[in-house]
C-alpha cells in the first residue's frame, strides 16, 4: 500500500512538475546518428498547425513557431526517415511560401507594412530551410522585390545579387540587374543623409593634398560593381549614358581622375547629343586640369570645339575661355623659358584671335614686354601703339604710353620721346609716373636746346605740382638747370674764365644783388612765380658749380 508521501509525489508528477520535454536540436555534423530520430513528421505537422493558429489569432509568437518548424525540418532532413522529411518539406513549402506570397500581395495592395514585414520574415525562413527548392529562384526574386518595397536597400541589393548568381540568364535577370543598381543608389542616398562627424585634424598627418586619391567607401564600391555588371549584361541599355555618368561621378568625387576621364570620354565621343554630354565634358576638362595635364586638356578642348553638338551655348563660351587660357599658359611658359621672341609672337596671335576679349589689353601689354626683352623694339612699339589706340580707357594704356616714351628715349629719338612723355602726363595726370615723365621731357628739351619749350613745360609743372612739397625741390633744380644752360650757351663763345666766374656768382646767390648776372637770374623766377627760391639757394649753387666745372 503506497504511503501518503508516495501518493503526493505521484500526484505532483502527473500535474506537470516532472522533467521538461527535450528541445529539438539539429544534429551536429560528424556526430553518430541516433537510434531514434529526435523529430518526426508529426512534430512538423504540430508546429505547422501552431503557425496557422497563431496567424489566425494574430499571436506574436508566430515567428517563434516558424523557427521551430524550420528547425524540425532540418532535423528530419539530416537524420530522419526519407518519407517523413518529404512530408515536412511539403508542410514548410505550403505554410511559409504560400503564406508569404499572400501577405506580399495583400500588403502591397493595402500598403500594410506589418503584413509586408511578416512576408519578408517568412521568405527569409523559407529560403534558409529550402535553399535548393525548385522555386527558390522565384522566391528569392520576390523577397528582393519586397525588401526594395520596404526600403531595405542593402539587403535588397544583396538579394538581387543572389538572383543574378542563381541564374545569370534567367527570366528575372534584366529586372534584377537594374533594380540592384537602384537599391545601391538608395543606399548611397541614405549614407548621404546621415550627419557627418568631422574629426579634429591635428599635425601633419591630417594634411592632405586637395586632389589626392581617396579611398572609395564600401557602399559606393557596391554601386560601381552593380553598374559595371548591368552594363556588361545589357550593352544597349536605354539608361546606359546616365549610368555611365553616375559611375564617372563617383570616381570624380573621390579624385580617381583616370577612371573618371575614361567614362566621361565615352559619353562625350559616342553620345555628344545626349543632355548629359555637356556636363560630362565639363567634368572631363576639370579632371584633366586637376591633374595638370595641360597637353591633354588642350587636345580635348580643340576636339570639343570641332563638335557642333557640344560647342553651343554656355559650354562654347567655356571652351573658348579655356582655349584662350591655355594659349596664355603656353605664352607664359615661353616667357619663363627665356624664349621672348616666341612669347611675343604667341601673345600677338592671341590678340588677333580674340580682339574683343576683356583681357585683350593685358595680352598686348605682355606681348610688348616680351618683344622688348627680345630687343625687337619696333614690334614692341607697334603693340603698344595698338593698345593705346584700341583700348584708350584701359589702365594698361597709361603704362604702355609711358613705356612707349621710354622706348623712344632708348632709341635716341629725343624729340619723339619728349612729346610722348608730355602726352602721357597730359592724358594721365593722376598716374604715379606723370611727374617723372614731365621731368624727363624737360631734360630732353634742354638737351635739344629748346629753352622756350622747356620754360613753358616748367611753368605747366609749377602750376600742376607747385603745391606739392615733395616736388618743390625738383622744380627748383629744373629752374636752375634751365638758367645754367642759358648762360652756358650765351658765354661759351667768350672767355671761359669769365663764364665760370659769372656762372658761379649768379647761381650761388639766387638773390637780387647789384650785378648784371643777378638781375638776369631774378627775372625768370618772377615769370615762373616760384616762391621758394631762398630755400633752395644751396641746391642752385651746387648745380651751377657742377655744370661750370664740366664746361
Amino acid at each position: 500500500m503506497p504511503t501518503k508521501l508516495g501518493l503526493l509525489i505521484c500526484l505532483f508528477t502527473v500535474v506537470g512538475c516532472g522533467p521538461a520535454p527535450a528541445r529539438i536540436e539539429a544534429p551536429t555534423p560528424g556526430s553518430a546518428p541516433a537510434s531514434r530520430p529526435a523529430a518526426t513528421a508529426d512534430d512538423c505537422r504540430r508546429w505547422a498547425g501552431k503557425v496557422e493558429a497563431a496567424i489566425r489569432q494574430s499571436d506574436g509568437q508566430v515567428v517563434d513557431f516558424v523557427r521551430q518548424l524550420v528547425r524540425t525540418h532540418q532535423v528530419l532532413r539530416h537524420g530522419g526517415p526519407r518519407q517523413g522529411a518529404a512530408r515536412c518539406r511539403a508542410l514548410v513549402k505550403r505554410t511559409l511560401r504560400d503564406r508569404a506570397v499572400r501577405w506580399h500581395r495583400d500588403g502591397a495592395k493595402a500598403a500594410d507594412l506589418h503584413a509586408l514585414e511578416l512576408a519578408s520574415t517568412f521568405y527569409d525562413h523559407y529560403l534558409r530551410a529550402l535553399p535548393g527548392a525548385d522555386d527558390a529562384y522565384d522566391v528569392t526574386f520576390y523577397h528582393a522585390e519586397l525588401l526594395f518595397k520596404l526600403r531595405r536597400w542593402t539587403r535588397a541589393a544583396q538579394a538581387y545579387g543572389r538572383v543574378l548568381k542563381m541564374k545569370p540568364a534567367g527570366k528575372h535577370a534584366g529586372t534584377a540587374s537594374y533594380a540592384r543598381i537602384m537599391a545601391c543608389k538608395g543606399e548611397l542616398d541614405q549614407v548621404a543623409a546621415r550627419p557627418v562627424r568631422r574629426q579634429r585634424c591635428r599635425g601633419r598627418r591630417c594634411r592632405r593634398a586637395p586632389h589626392a586619391r581617396q579611398k572609395i567607401p564600401p557602399a559606393h564600391q557596391r554601386f560601381l560593381a552593380a553598374v559595371s555588371d548591368h552594363l556588361r549584361r545589357v550593352p544597349a541599355a536605354p539608361q546606359r549614358v546616365p549610368l555611365l555618368y553616375r559611375q564617372a561621378r563617383v570616381y570624380y568625387a573621390f579624385n580617381h581622375y583616370d577612371e573618371a576621364v575614361k567614362l566621361f570620354a565615352v559619353i562625350v565621343t559616342k553620345h555628344p547629343d545626349h543632355e548629359l554630354a555637356v556636363y560630362a565634358g565639363n567634368l572631363l576638362l576639370d579632371s584633366l586640369n586637376s591633374q595638370r595635364k595641360l597637353a591633354d586638356l588642350a587636345s580635348w578642348v580643340n576636339a570639343m570645339l570641332k563638335e557642333p553638338r557640344l560647342a553651343r551655348g554656355d559650354f562654347l563660351l567655356t571652351l573658348t575661355r579655356l582655349r584662350q587660357g591655355l594659349e596664355r599658359k603656353a605664352a607664359e611658359a615661353l616667357q619663363q623659358a627665356g624664349k621672348f621672341d616666341a612669347c611675343g609672337r604667341k601673345y600677338l596671335d592671341i590678340a588677333n584671335a580674340w580682339p574683343k576679349d576683356a583681357r585683350a589689353p593685358e595680352v598686348l601689354y605682355n606681348g610688348a614686354l616680351c618683344f622688348e626683352a627680345a630687343k625687337r623694339y619696333q614690334s614692341a612699339i607697334k603693340l603698344r601703339q595698338r593698345l593705346i589706340a584700341a583700348y584708350p580707357k584701359s589702365r594698361l594704356a597709361a603704362r604702355a604710353m609711358y613705356q612707349l616714351a621710354g622706348q623712344q628715349d632708348v632709341l635716341k629719338r629725343s624729340g619723339k620721346a619728349a612729346a610722348a612723355y608730355e602726352r602721357f602726363a597730359a592724358r594721365f595726370p593722376g598716374e604715379r609716373e606723370a611727374f617723372d615723365a614731365l621731368r624727363r621731357a624737360l631734360a630732353l628739351r634742354l638737351e635739344r636746346g629748346e629753352q622756350k619749350k622747356a620754360l613753358a613745360l616748367l611753368g605747366a609743372m609749377q602750376r600742376r605740382y607747385g603745391a606739392n612739397r615733395r616736388h618743390a625741390r625738383d622744380l627748383a633744380r629744373a629752374l636752375c638747370l634751365i638758367h645754367l644752360n642759358t648762360w652756358a650757351w650765351h658765354f661759351r663763345i667768350h672767355s671761359r674764365q669769365f663764364f665760370k666766374t659769372r656762372c658761379f656768382r649768379s647761381f650761388c646767390s639766387c638773390s637780387r644783388r647789384r650785378s648784371q648776372a643777378s638781375r638776369h637770374a631774378a627775372a625768370p623766377f618772377r615769370v615762373v612765380g616760384h616762391a621758394n627760391c631762398q630755400s633752395h639757394i644751396g641746391d642752385c649753387g651746387r648745380f651751377s658749380s657742377m655744370l661750370c666745372r664740366k664746361l
